[in-house]
């Protein structure tokens, strides 16, 4: 039975493209079948022991996870990446090293996304699957066919990625300068908009952090354009992108126009993804706080605290709860409801004292440790920060 499910769900749903991007038939699809591919992952669990051990299902669960870490669902994707990895492992074949990699890869991009408590892991699978990569890569030189050097650059692109969640735009800049005569290579804009969306998008970040905010703004809002063309108008990724536009319309002190971005991600989001997903709820709680940048406190406190709410789901990470019950205690106290205020500051503050503890250097405690700038540092800088290097070093400067 477990056989013929999985036989079925695999012939509904197109392999992986060449191109190290899902194509929008394989994106419907997971987004029609995933209860039942979760089902089925479940499913596999219960018996001793478990079903499913196949380099096939193992493929399937690997195309599942990246399609959850795009859509939001990061508490799932890293519970079946999780497994998928466990699958791999048990079966002790060197040939199955790039299913290896592309389970890292996904893995670290999901770490790093969580928050201080799991960047270092996630910086670590970065590094392995690329130094994966490089390793199959070099079988083939001289003449290495192209599949194996996109997903190379891809690795060296998400090993980016994972620098700049953590604010090492250096090192960002340094990794995207190698991936830039690879996309040169590999055809125009219009040819390959997926891969020139990243390079604008990550380099968007480094000239932000380098005070260029004219350039960075025009270069997100170019890789916000070519996302729409890779995966659709109305695509998670696209409102990834348009969120980090955003991003970086506020670090560019364009607080009105950053405030209708965010609004536009989160009504996308809430329609596409629904209320209870990760996505919807940081897009949220951006909106919230520019809301609040700009003035309109009550529909502030009201947003952000929904975001609280809803939020109880599991679907935030520690880091991200405790930075929200941070501001919204401040908005509370603003509006004269201590007692709550209160409530939320000594939860927030308990996770603080704990994290600060472990990662005194991540947390800029060296720094001086002030408040906001601790909590932002918390989050990766992918779901938003106020303060620190993309700020110029300043805090958050209130209307």
């Amino acid at each position: 039975m477990f056989n013929r499910a999985f036989l079925l769900l695999r012939g509904l749903i197109p392999e992986k493209a060449p191109l190290e991007m899902f194509t929008y038939q394989a994106s419907s699809g997971f987004k029609k079948y995933l209860p039942q591919i979760l089902g089925l992952f479940d499913s596999a669990q219960e018996p001793l022991p478990p079903m499913g051990e196949t380099v096939e299902f193992a493929a399937l669960l690997s195309q599942a996870g990246t399609y959850m870490w795009e859509n939001g669902y990061t508490k799932d994707c890293r519970r079946v990446m999780e497994k998928t990895e466990n699958i791999i492992n048990n079966l002790e074949n060197p040939s199955l090293d790039w299913e290896r990699a592309d389970i890292n890869s996904t893995l670290g991009i999901v770490c790093t996304s969580i928050g201080v408590s799991h960047r270092t892991e996630g910086l670590e699978r970065c590094q392995r699957a690329l130094a994966i990569r490089q390793k199959i890569e070099s079988t083939f030189a001289p003449n290495v066919p192209l599949a194996v050097e996109v997903e190379t650059v891809c690795a060296i692109a998400d090993l980016a990625r994972a620098y700049l969640e953590d604010e090492q735009f250096e090192k960002t800049e340094e990794l995207m300068k190698q991936c830039y005569p690879h996309y040169q290579r590999w055809g125009t804009e219009v040819q390959e908009p997926w891969h020139w969306s990243r390079w604008y998008q990550h380099m968007a970040y480094v000239k932000t952090s380098r005070g260029e905010h004219v350039e960075a703004v025009q270069w997100a809002k170019h890789a916000v354009d070519l996302q729409e063309q890779a995966t659709g108008l109305e695509s998670s990724m696209t409102q990834i992108y348009r969120f980090a536009l955003a991003h970086l319309l506020y670090h560019a002190g364009d607080y009105p126009q950053a405030l209708s971005h965010f609004q536009t991600v989160y009504k996308a989001c809430r329609h596409l993804l629904g209320h209870y997903n990760h996505l919807t709820l940081t897009s949220l709680f951006a909106y919230g706080m520019l809301q609040w940048i700009n003035g309109d406190v009550p529909n502030a406190e009201q947003n952000i605290g929904a975001c609280l709410h809803e939020s109880k789901e599991h679907l935030w990470s520690p880091e991200q709860q405790a930075r929200a019950q941070h501001y919204h205690s401040k908005l509370l106290r603003s509006l004269g409801k201590i007692t709550d205020a209160e409530k939320l500051e000594r939860s927030s503050e308990d996770l603080r004292a704990e994290l600060v503890a472990k990662y005194p250097a991540l947390l800029g405690e060296s720094q001086g440790g002030d408040g906001d700038l601790v909590f932002d540092l918390m989050v990766p800088v992918g779901r938003m920060r106020f303060s620190g290097g993309l700020h110029g070093g300043r805090g958050i400067d209130w209307c």
